[in-house]
């Protein structure tokens, strides 16, 4: 599977308009049910917790961290997914 990009900032903003920042894998998934599979989603919040983006909790909760609600909103002066690879046009 590869990087997108443009999925990975979507879960990000996902997370940030939820009110608590905070959401179960499985609510996250049915959120995002008519752009990607659940295995994509799975595999992108697994990309964004090593660059610090997200955290996974036990509980199967994830929790958007201040650096990515900064990314989400596009106010980072780096970027962490900069080496990703752009998928190009949708």
């Amino acid at each position: 599977m590869r990087r997108d990009k443009k999925l990975a900032i979507e879960i990000l903003r996902t997370l940030v308009h939820d009110k608590s920042g905070t959401m179960s894998i499985n609510t996250l998934t049915a959120k995002l049910e008519e752009k990607c599979s659940d295995s994509e989603v799975y595999y992108h919040v697994q990309l964004l917790q090593p660059v610090g983006l997200v955290e996974i909790q036990a509980n199967g909760y994830v929790r958007v961290t201040s650096a990515g609600q900064d990314r989400a909103e596009n106010n980072d002066k780096q970027d962490p997914m900069g080496t990703w690879a752009d998928p190009g046009p949708s």
